[in-house]
């Protein structure tokens, strides 16, 4: 028979850390007896920036931390007002089977946002999440930006891993028509993402995989004084997250040693996500640029002035250079985006965990919701070679913006969609920056 959740006992609390956010008006309701799942209304007041709520469930006298899997809708960087949340108790207590829920204690708590996740890789620690995960709503550490602010200094680019949480939004993907350089895979549609997440404030350096116990010996980059906080580089996808397809990895590549040294389900970004939190917000050429430009001295200055795109030296053979005769830079040098993301132009192109389809990307859809080619229409064989290929983002360091040459520009453009790229090409200038659910 039919029933809404009206035996649930509601408890309201508010976080010590947060004086004056304040949640009301709390109304349950659990879709019975056509599903198990539970619909959250409540108002949330009394806060000038965006607060995460903590949801849980005391069951049988145990109470139950419910984790994001479980929850869908309005419980992240959420700020006053009205606002709504489904829970799925098959996902979070799979004991309970789907049946009618009477007597479940219900607590929304408001807590800090977590804008920063960051990973201690140090020796020492347990390898646990608890050990070594943490959080802050502030840049912290001892480096000093080109402005004089304060940034992060050395150690969140070596025995440190830094990930900034982008919000859930939509945003226009893919380049004008009037774009320079333009390709025709980047035709412009809506894409929402629908939940925030986190990615790497800079690309993973060499420091940072021989932290997790990966080796850095595969580097075209052998100046061991040099290379502890410049971008991977070399690695093909396999090295990065082995052979298989998110949410799995391959236990002995970066992102196995990661997961296992953090308890942080760990991947690559969609390349939807990876363009999302390269825009920021903009709608230009890159990062640094909100309008559309179509000069060829326009195009250039916007793109050299973000990232290390000026080849002096071209990474041919194993080579030990210094920074100053070229190849790649320590990664954080050049101007961040709105969101605090570094070289996301430049320095290296990044792996996403997208597979590359030919016929453009989204199948010619004008709106799409968290979409992945790989899901979105057929993958495409990489010319004629019967093998499939994987999209890179971000140009790199080899595409030297300052030759008049179409194609070194094509690629350090925000929207610019790199395929040709098998599961084991190992190219010397590709890196990544690492992606993980925020929950």
């Amino acid at each position: 028979m039919k029933s809404i959740f009206s035996l649930f006992v509601f408890s309201i609390v508010a976080s010590s850390a947060l004086a004056d956010p304040a949640i009301s008006r709390v109304c349950v309701h659990q879709r019975w007896p056509w599903s198990a799942k539970v619909d959250v209304t409540y108002d949330l007041s009394g806060t000038a920036v965006p607060v995460d709520v903590a949801v849980t469930a005391t069951v049988g006298g145990e109470t139950v931390q419910i984790e994001g899997k479980a929850l869908e809708g309005e419980y992240l960087s959420v700020m006053s007002g009205t606002h709504t949340l489904t829970w799925d108790p098959a996902v979070s207590l799979p004991e309970l089977g789907a049946k009618k829920l009477d007597g479940v204690a219900f607590t929304l708590t408001p807590v800090m946002e977590k804008r920063y996740m960051i990973v201690d890789l140090s020796d020492g620690l347990a390898d646990t999440r608890e050990a070594r995960v943490s959080y802050t709503n502030e840049v912290v550490g001892t480096g000093v930006d080109a402005a004089g602010g304060r940034a992060w200094g050395d150690e969140y680019k070596t025995t440190k891993l830094v990930l900034r949480r982008c919000p859930a939004g939509t945003f226009r993907m893919g380049s004008p028509a009037s774009e320079l350089y333009r390709q025709s895979n980047e035709n412009l549609r809506q894409v929402a993402i629908s939940r925030p997440f986190y990615i790497g404030v800079f690309e993973f350096t060499f420091e940072q995989c021989a932290r997790i116990g990966y080796p850095t010996s595969y580097s075209y980059f052998t100046n061991a004084a040099y290379r502890a906080t410049r971008p991977v580089d070399a690695l093909c996808y396999m090295h990065v997250v082995g052979d298989a397809d998110y949410p799995s990895c391959g236990t002995a590549s970066v992102v196995g040693c990661l997961r296992r040294k953090s308890g942080v389900e760990f991947h690559l970004p969609t390349e939807a996500q990876w363009e999302y939190a390269c825009r920021a917000g903009t709608i230009g050429v890159t990062y640094a640029v909100d309008e559309e430009l179509t000069g060829y001295a326009q195009t250039q200055g916007a793109i050299v002035g973000v990232g290390n795109s000026n080849r002096a030296t071209y990474y041919t053979a194993k080579t030990a250079v210094s920074p100053e005769e070229g190849g790649t830079k320590a990664v954080g040098l050049y101007v961040p985006n709105a969101w605090g993301l570094y070289d996301t132009i430049g320095n290296v192109a990044e792996w996403t965990r997208d597979w590359y389809a030919t016929t453009g990307y989204g199948d010619g859809k004008k709106y799409l919701v968290d979409p992945s080619p790989t899901a979105e229409q057929a993958v495409q064989n990489w010319a004629g070679t019967g093998a499939k290929a994987r999209v890179c983002r971000g140009g790199g360091y080899a595409n030297n913006a300052t030759d008049v040459a179409y194609y070194n520009f094509m690629y350090c453009r925000a929207a610019a969609r790199r395929g040709g790229r098998t599961n084991t090409w190992d190219v010397h200038c590709t890196g990544f920056r690492v992606w993980a659910p925020a929950d």
